[in-house]
């Protein structure tokens, strides 16, 4: 396990030497799916990702798009409307999953709307390494309804 602090310092090397956000954020998504899928087969599971507003966020949307290209059943929560998602980096992976979405891969968004349905597999990208101190209680609330869900939560 890496700290917080360490990993602040680790992407801050990794963007001296020349990696974007951007293949930071690429990295970090698929390589979460990979733990996922090396426990569960993804073919027709039903996943959530729940989304804040940061690059968190981010990475969970590209784990969101490499969900479906292995056959996942994929939704997303967003704590708050897309349009106030933090970096151009998250928002162009919102992008991208919006126009799979559209090309006929059926994506769920549910926006500020908390999902119904039962899910095998649950992601949080709520929050990353911003936190500082105690969860708002508008957040607290979303935390503890994902608690609540029973699946298998990465």
């Amino acid at each position: 396990m890496i700290s917080v602090k360490d990993m602040l310092i680790a992407e801050k090397k990794a963007m001296e030497f020349g990696v974007s956000e951007a293949v930071l954020m690429e990295n970090a998504g698929s390589n979460a799916l990979c733990v996922i899928e090396k426990k569960i087969s993804l073919k027709n599971k039903k996943i959530l990702v729940f989304c804040g507003t940061g690059n968190n966020a981010g990475d969970g949307l590209v784990l969101a798009r490499h969900a479906l290209m292995h056959g996942a059943h994929v939704s997303v929560y967003f704590a708050k409307k897309p349009g106030v998602l933090r970096s151009e980096t998250t928002r162009k992976n919102y992008t991208i999953l919006k126009a799979l979405s559209s090309m006929g891969h059926k994506v769920k968004f549910y926006i500020e709307k908390f999902p119904e349905a039962k899910y095998d597999i649950l992601v949080d990208a709520l929050l990353g390494t911003g936190v500082r101190d105690n969860v708002s209680e508008e957040y607290a609330k979303i935390i503890k309804k994902f608690n609540a869900i029973k699946g298998i939560k990465q």
